[in-house]
């Protein structure tokens, strides 16, 4: 997945010097409250608006697995009579075991592909050259990190909410 470099002398860039007192401007407005836009935090902001959002968030995620937990102590004590109940965990947690196995698969190939174009001797005749392969090399391994945790994330989350609305309906605590 080798990017086209550019940034020749010649080359048109994207926009020219006679936009830079326009994007000055922009980068500034993001410092300050926009009534038209009252979703967005001004960048002073963002660092304790972030924090704020992943409390929220670990908070909400830690009182469901709260609640999974006491329904799954609520059914786990009738799993020796409950057959199919017991049949059906073991299908949750195959599937989960399969879908967690395939983003290791995933991963290592990602990986792999990662080794073998940095394996791969590019023959830059300038030094910028030779910084913009890096700097690739080093968006495709965040590529590929950011890929995967926000997959083994979204699995864990799946498979906390399925494995919730399950035991609801088996403890017939209603859906979680």
């Amino acid at each position: 997945m080798q990017r086209a470099i550019t940034g020749s002398m010649t080359a048109p860039s994207r926009i020219g010097p006679a936009q830079l007192a326009a994007a000055q401007q922009r980068l500034q407005a993001c410092a300050q409250s926009d009534p038209a836009h009252p979703q967005r935090t001004p960048l002073p902001l963002l660092p304790a608006k972030r924090v704020a959002d992943l409390h929220r968030l670990a908070a909400k995620r830690l009182q469901a697995q709260a609640q999974v937990a006491a329904q799954w102590g609520q059914w786990a004590w009738r799993a020796p009579f409950d057959p199919q109940g017991t049949a059906e965990a073991m299908a949750l947690g195959m599937a989960f075991w399969q879908q967690w196995m395939g983003l290791q698969a995933q991963w290592t190939d990602g990986l792999a592909g990662l080794a073998e174009e940095a394996g791969d001797v590019h023959e830059a005749n300038t030094v910028s050259k030779a910084v913009v392969q890096e700097i690739n090399l080093v968006q495709q391994a965040m590529a590929l990190s950011t890929a995967q945790a926000g997959l083994t994330l979204q699995l864990l989350e799946n498979a906390q909410n399925n494995l919730g609305f399950w035991l609801a309906r088996r403890t017939g605590a209603g859906a979680g």
